[in-house]
């Protein structure tokens, strides 16, 4: 299934989101294309548990989750994942 989400945020959030995603503090804003990868990565992750997905964003947002590392969409070990170089396509999700 194909979506089209309309995803509103403003300078300051994509500034954000961008230096929490490229692991940087430049002043580059996020673009689309990693805005998709950080929800294509996030569903993934959603897919990898059991959860519900209320249970998923609570531990989320309180910062108590186990870490599952991705990196091109794909699942990795913590070795092979501490061995990439950081980049757009390098990200971890939750258990």
């Amino acid at each position: 299934m194909k979506t089209n989400l309309s995803i509103k945020l403003d300078d300051d959030q994509r500034l954000d989101l961008s230096r929490k995603y490229n692991n940087t503090d430049n002043k580059k804003l996020l673009t689309r294309t990693e805005l998709n990868d950080i929800v294509q990565n996030f569903v993934l992750a959603l897919l990898d548990t059991n959860d519900s997905v209320p249970e998923v964003i609570q531990t989320t947002a309180t910062g108590t989750l186990g870490k599952i590392y991705y990196y091109n969409g794909k699942k990795v070990s913590k070795k092979d994942w501490d061995s990439i170089p950081n980049g757009p396509r390098k990200f971890y999700g939750i258990k």
